[in-house]
Parts: C-alpha cells; structure tokens; sequence
C-alpha cells in the first residue's frame, strides 16, 4: 500500500490547514497520508510519494523550505507529485510582486520537479497598512481570508 508525505511549512497556519485540507481529500480518495510540518519530516523513503507547501515571504519561498529541499533533493527525487504555494497577494496584488514569486516557484520546481504546482491564497492576521495596500496594489477592502476550500478540493481530484 503506498502512503503519501503532506510536508509543509506555515508561519501564520494558513499552509498548515490547506496541508490538513489536502490530506483529508486524500483520506477521502481511501489515500493515506502523513500531514507533517517539515522540522518533524524524519524518513521520505518510507513515503511512495510526497506533495510539500510553503508561504511566500518576501515575494519568495521561506527560508526553511528551501533549506529543506536542498538538504533533502536526493531522497525527493521523483516523489514529488505536488508542489503549493501560499501567497496572499498573488491573485490581488500588482503583477511585478507576481512575476517575483514566479521567479521563486520556477527555481523550486527546477529542485524537485513536481508532477502538479498550484498557488493558493492566504491569509493574513491583520489589515495591511495604507502603504502596504498602495506599495502591493491591494484594496484596502480585501478579505483578511482568501483560503478558497473548493479550490484546493478541485487540485486534489488532479493528484
């Protein structure tokens, strides 16, 4: 029976509760699957397969993600069936901070070539000052929680 490796890292929990969301479609499937934060990922061999989630920070992946694909690109090699990403302002914002975290998702997928690669929304904790809305090209109305459930389920049914 093969079993699927759900690794992510949050900082806010948003990439925590889609890792949690995809492993009950998973579940659902008759799949199983570990949803592990990265730090307590211990052996990906015991896995037939992975899919791995990270926030975007800075307009690129957290430290702590590639530091994790680096040090773990051997044992990665043709498992990955799923790459996400979670970015706030990625549907929201201008198109240059876009093309920045393109720019980190391509270097990442170049890393562990994963079968599927999707970026979701977010959420952010609190209304982003004036400045951050004109500097981002965000409203100042925007929902603090953009986490769109039926979307991530429509990714599911693909992996």
């Amino acid at each position: 029976m093969s079993k699927v490796l759900i690794g992510y890292f949050s900082k806010t929990g948003s990439t925590k509760e889609i890792a949690e969301r995809i492993g009950a479609n998973l579940a659902k499937k008759g799949v199983e699957s570990d949803v592990l934060e990265l730090e307590k990922i211990k052996n990906i061999e015991n896995y037939s397969s992975v899919i791995l989630g990270a926030p975007i920070n800075g307009m690129k992946h957290v430290p702590e993600f590639i530091k994790f694909i680096e040090e773990n690109k051997t044992a990665l090699d043709g498992k990955v069936k799923g790459l996400f990403t979670v970015a706030y302002i990625y549907y929201d914002g201008r198109s240059l901070w876009r093309s920045f975290i393109n720019k980190s998702i391509t270097k990442i997928e170049k890393l562990i070539n994963p079968k599927n690669s999707i970026v979701f929304a977010g959420r952010i904790d609190k209304k982003m000052p004036a400045f951050a809305n004109l500097l981002f090209g965000v409203k100042s109305d925007l929902p603090l929680n953009l986490i769109n459930h039926a979307e991530i389920d429509r990714w599911c049914e693909g992996i």
